[in-house]
């Protein structure tokens, strides 16, 4: 499908990474982490699995004060497609909506997506790995941050 390109999927990364930044302003976290270097060989199977990482990361957050999370388990695959990384995508929008809402970033709204081109599976990996690396930076929203 001619909408499940790379960039477009990058392009909804960037606003991923957009919520983790400002989540990680808000809790006062100094965010120092960097995009890893590229796996020119990445595959969906890659990037889907750090997607899966990160919305585990994410349930972790949600239940340790109290947000009801989703079983995202059942979304497990062993050949997912592009399209695929894209849903889990949009699934870690949606939750972390739930997060913005918790710490009081009722106001926030995430931005738009960018139109990118030209963008490689190895950058949507790189971007979603980066992802995963601020988020982890979250140790507790209980007490105001990590």
């Amino acid at each position: 499908n001619a909408t499940f390109t790379p960039s477009y999927t990058f392009s909804e990364n960037i606003r991923v990474n957009n919520d983790l930044s400002t989540i990680l302003h808000h809790l006062n976290i100094k965010d120092n982490t960097i995009p890893s270097i590229k796996n020119k060989n990445a595959t969906p199977m890659n990037t889907f699995t750090t997607s899966m990482k990160t919305l585990y990361k994410i349930s972790q957050i949600q239940e340790e004060v109290g947000i009801q999370s989703v079983d995202f388990s059942v979304f497990s695959k062993y050949n997912p497609t592009p399209s695929d990384v894209l849903t889990m995508t949009e699934m870690i929008l949606a939750e972390l909506q739930t997060i913005k809402a918790f710490i009081g970033l009722t106001t926030y709204i995430t931005p738009a997506a960018t139109q990118y081109k030209g963008k490689t599976p190895a950058e949507v990996d790189q971007l979603m790995q980066w992802n995963l690396r601020k988020l982890n930076l979250i140790t507790t929203l209980a007490t105001g941050g990590g």
